[in-house]
């Protein structure tokens, strides 16, 4: 929703992870063949994220939902900066992570490492994460097994991606109402006196 002008902007952490998993889904298809020509893999087998969420772990996935995507901030990078007129800057780290299911375990360690090589050319090469963000820069990528996931017939692998996503305009200090709402919340939360007659207790016979 566009903001007021007695508010001003108000960026929410979950606002810049709903914006990187919409560019994840548009252009994961196109990069993911990119990637695939590049290591030289057979073009076109390899399947974009089936599933993706803000949900913050890997446990219970289903292998019909590999491979799966999660995109989520933890906070902020640093310290949030005021340029002119109470206008701040700040910078959230995202961490977007791929889980993977595969037959081998070579097959899983490759496949994982496309993923995560897929996921972050488009974050880099998208840095206005479609007109929220002003700067990405990258700060580290791991890979990891999924021992939680015991399936003798598959291989899990998980791949973490992380950023630094810097937003200009997240708040204004100098912005805000100068009164609350007139009547805010008039029945919402209200107790009213309620009168319960519960009668005499008799004694057991």
């Amino acid at each position: 929703m566009p903001a007021t002008a007695d508010f001003g902007t108000i960026i929410t952490a979950s606002e810049v992870e709903e914006a990187i998993i919409l560019l994840l889904k548009r252009w994961f298809p196109t990069y993911l063949r990119e990637v695939e020509r590049q290591t030289h893999s057979p073009v076109g087998v390899l399947v974009p994220p089936r599933v993706y969420t803000n949900r913050n772990d890997f446990e219970t996935i289903e292998g019909e939902n590999m491979p799966l995507c999660v995109v989520v901030s933890p906070g902020l990078v640093d310290e949030p900066f005021s340029r002119e007129a109470g206008i701040y800057i700040a910078r959230w780290s995202i961490g977007v992570g791929i889980a993977i299911a595969a037959e081998t375990e070579a097959k899983a360690n490759r496949m994982v490492k496309i993923y995560a090589a897929t996921a972050r050319a488009i974050v880099l090469q998208n840095q206005d994460i479609g007109g929220l963000a002003i700067r990405v820069d990258w700060l580290n990528e791991n890979y990891d097994d999924l021992p939680d996931l015991d399936n003798q017939l598959q291989q899990y692998r998980s791949a973490g991606v992380y950023f630094a996503v810097e937003v200009d305009n997240a708040i204004n200090k100098y912005l805000g109402p100068r009164q609350p709402d007139q009547d805010p919340y008039t029945s919402f939360g209200q107790v009213q006196d309620v009168i319960i007659d519960v009668g005499r207790m008799e004694e057991p016979t």
